[in-house]
């Protein structure tokens, strides 16, 4: 069965002539609650100026320990303490040091940081604020942030496979620099063609930018162009698409003496 705080226990001194005493549980509870050891005795008001109810116990011995439950910060309304501190937080700590109360700043005072906010292109997520997730926006044309990566040779490619989101870098774009120099140091950047000389750079004959195919229209009778001879065969021709040479005519009409 329990023990009452005033059932007597029989102890034996152990020095002098080693007598036989008496003692309370409660006075052998007080024993060993006053030595200097901390006993966690629970939550109360450090605010509350209610000796023996929610604020000051009664009693105490030394290394009764205390955390503050009130609900906000507020003055310290207990007796005398040894770092003279007036206001305490919620979740501070108060040790009885036999003489005077040390109080230990343990709560939302010193928590650290509470609040985390974000510059551009940095943003904050919503969500919980105990974990905030900070991230970088992406950028545009028109918006600073972060970039997919940086291109590599393969990216800058003429064939056009490479990554159009990477972001050339200064030796990628030097080394362009350089190769366009050198394509351009004959000193022809641009070819124009007069009718009936046609400049295609679209992909006409394997053409391109680089690489642009000269080509000439087809003569008709009202576009002056290239145009096919008449070969001398076993009859007349008479198309209209092709000339005729001195030796074809020559060989089938006779030459009109007036």
């Amino acid at each position: 069965m329990a023990l009452h705080q005033d059932d007597l226990m029989v102890v034996q001194k152990h020095d002098g002539a080693n007598e036989i005493r008496k003692a309370t549980i409660q006075q052998l509870s007080d024993y060993l609650q006053a030595t200097d050891s901390v006993a966690y005795k629970g939550l109360k008001n450090f605010t509350a100026n209610d000796v023996g109810g929610t604020g000051e116990p009664t009693t105490k011995n030394i290394g009764d320990l205390y955390i503050n439950n009130a609900l906000a910060t507020g003055t310290w309304a207990w007796s005398a303490n040894s770092g003279g501190v007036t206001t305490v937080e919620p979740g501070d700590r108060a040790i009885w040091n036999g003489s005077q109360w040390d109080v230990i700043t343990s709560g939302s005072g010193d928590v650290g940081v509470t609040e985390v906010t974000g510059s551009l292109p940095i943003q904050i997520e919503d969500g919980d604020t105990d974990s905030p997730n900070v991230k970088i926006r992406p950028a545009s044309t028109s918006d600073s942030g972060s970039v997919a990566r940086l291109a590599e040779a393969a990216d800058v490619s003429k064939d056009g496979t490479g990554d159009s989101a990477a972001v050339v870098t200064a030796d990628l774009l030097k080394a362009t620099n350089i190769a366009l120099d050198a394509a351009t140091a004959g000193g022809v950047t641009t070819v124009l063609g007069e009718d009936p000389i046609v400049i295609s750079t679209d992909g006409t004959n394997s053409s391109s930018t680089t690489q642009p195919s000269v080509s000439i229209k087809d003569a008709s009778s009202s576009q002056k162009g290239a145009i096919a001879t008449q070969e001398i065969g076993a009859a007349v021709a008479t198309g209209v698409d092709v000339a005729a040479t001195p030796g074809y005519v020559d060989a089938y009409y006779l030459i009109k003496d007036f």
